[in-house]
């Protein structure tokens, strides 16, 4: 198994369902990315634990990945979450997504 591949599962392994109010401190101090567009947190996390800039730098362009917004967070405030950790950064995903 390549190192790639364990990280990857590790990551997979370590996913959380996370309420609005546990991710508030990352969202404060700037950390918290959303995936959209068929990305999952699986693969954002992972290029970004294996500091692959030029994939994470095409997802931000695209809006695949985002730095989740004041008012989009606001909007999500009794959603769930599927989070991964990645320092700094924490990667999540809306659990009941409705078109957001």
């Amino acid at each position: 198994m390549s190192d790639d591949t364990a990280l990857g599962d590790r990551i997979r392994s370590e996913l959380l369902d996370a309420s609005w109010d546990v991710l508030v401190p990352h969202q404060s101090r700037g950390a918290l990315l959303a995936v959209y567009d068929g990305l999952q947190v699986v693969d954002a996390a992972l290029a970004i634990a294996l500091n692959q800039a030029a994939i994470v730098q095409a997802w931000l362009a695209s809006g695949h990945l985002r730095k989740v917004d004041t008012t989009q967070w606001n909007q999500w405030s009794e959603r769930r979450f599927q989070a991964a950790i990645v320092q700094p950064y924490v990667v999540v995903a809306l659990l009941d997504a409705e078109g957001d």
